[in-house]
């Protein structure tokens, strides 16, 4: 098993650019912090189960949230923050995929994760929703095959013309983005099903959906993020989750290439014109 550390994980989720956020995590005292982390993390890999999650977990959150609320500027703060919990959705995550830790599991370490932010006065809404445990147990049921009367459906409604629906529909066709025009549309409907898109159009795509919300066209029938719906029901032409990051982590990488990014932009704003 291959022995993570703040580096290795940085670079598999940016991918590139490391640099200046190492730097940034020794100059505000974290990166021992959460080194230490990642080596329980090494440490519960190699184990059968993962004992003390929770506690060491908590012991974690204590630690960084010291030194963050000493942080006086503001941008910094922030970006740490998203670093942070980041490596904490990808060390969950990797947990998860090697069997180590449940449902169960997570929803103890939630419930006293949550007991202990309001005793300290932390803000848990925002600590909650950078760690994205609704997504990660969402993404559990969803392998797992749980299917529940109570799951709400997750779509889109298109709010702009039918003539426009169509015409995004087949451009996306004509371009091999989508396999079928059929499948997509159903994404707008209370009975979405899986959709097939091209992985070499996966950058466009994301972008595409987020100018379309932006735009006021398109409306996520779903609290938990305007690309919720595009996520949890895109797979690629072979039937493989399109979507392996958060959307949030997808959307930060492509921004990151200033250039790419501007010229998926104006492509997509051009699409929003029926």
């Amino acid at each position: 098993m291959i022995r993570k550390s703040i580096e290795s994980i940085l670079n598999e989720i940016f991918f590139n650019g490391t640099d200046e956020t190492i730097s940034m995590l020794k100059a505000y005292e974290l990166y021992e912090i959460t080194q230490k982390k990642i080596t329980f993390f090494n440490d519960c890999i190699d184990k059968p189960i993962v004992d003390n999650l929770s506690v060491v977990y908590i012991s974690f959150i204590q630690s960084i949230n010291t030194k963050l609320n000493a942080i006086k500027n503001t941008e910094d703060k922030e970006h740490l923050k998203y670093i942070l919990s980041n490596i904490g959705n990808h060390l969950i995550d990797e947990l998860l995929k090697n069997k180590k830790i449940n449902i169960g599991d997570l929803k103890k370490l939630e419930e006293s994760l949550k007991e202990v932010y309001n005793i300290l006065g932390y803000d848990f809404e925002d600590f909650q929703n950078r760690t994205q445990f609704t997504r990660i147990l969402s993404l559990l049921e969803s392998q797992s095959d749980i299917k529940t009367e109570e799951s709400p459906k997750i779509y889109y409604e298109w709010n702009g013309g039918i003539n426009h629906f169509d015409e995004v529909s087949r451009n996306l066709k004509s371009e091999n983005s989508i396999q079928s025009i059929k499948d997509f549309k159903k994404l707008f409907s209370p009975s979405p099903v899986k959709v097939n898109f091209n992985k070499e159009n996966s950058d466009f795509i994301t972008i595409l959906f987020d100018a379309l919300y932006e735009n006021k066209i398109i409306k996520p029938k779903v609290k938990r993020g305007h690309l919720a719906p595009l996520k949890s029901h895109a797979v690629d032409f072979e039937n493989n989750v399109l979507f392996n990051k958060s959307m949030k982590q997808t959307k930060y990488t492509i921004k990151k290439n200033t250039a790419k990014y501007d010229v998926l932009r104006s492509k997509a704003e051009k699409w929003m014109i029926s």
